[in-house]
């Protein structure tokens, strides 16, 4: 997006440049690249590196199941992650995986795919102090 609008920019520059302005989207680095360009540095940095450059999207976030769950114990609930199950675990090979996974249970919860929590409400939001 840069060397389209700024061709004359010498490649040291565009990268550095990239880095920059990495997590930054639309006009925003076009604000950051003429900032650098009249001031020789750029003052605001983005908060999250992890951007689409030109839609502004932020990258799928995976969730912490153990952390998730605390959450919504939070909020006056009984989390529980459930262990999984393969029903349809056929083949050695995935039957031997589907075994590896269950038994290295939870250590082999955050490489899952998905996962499940069984939450049960236990307070009203009057009685939790937030």
């Amino acid at each position: 997006m840069i060397r389209e609008r700024y061709p004359e920019i010498d490649p040291d520059t565009l990268n550095y440049l990239a880095k920059e302005t990495a997590g930054m989207a639309g006009n925003e680095i076009f604000r950051a690249t003429e900032e650098y360009l009249r001031e020789g540095k750029i003052k605001r940095k983005p908060l999250f590196k992890f951007r689409n450059p030109e839609t502004g999207e932020y990258e799928e976030f995976e969730f912490n199941p153990f952390q998730l769950t605390r959450t919504i114990e939070r909020f006056g609930f009984r989390g529980r992650i459930i262990k999984p199950h393969f029903p349809r675990a056929k083949g050695i090979p995935r039957r031997a995986v589907a075994k590896i996974v269950t038994m290295l249970y939870p250590l082999s919860l955050p490489v899952l795919p998905e996962f499940t929590i069984l939450a049960q409400k236990v307070a009203s939001c009057k009685e939790l102090k937030l």
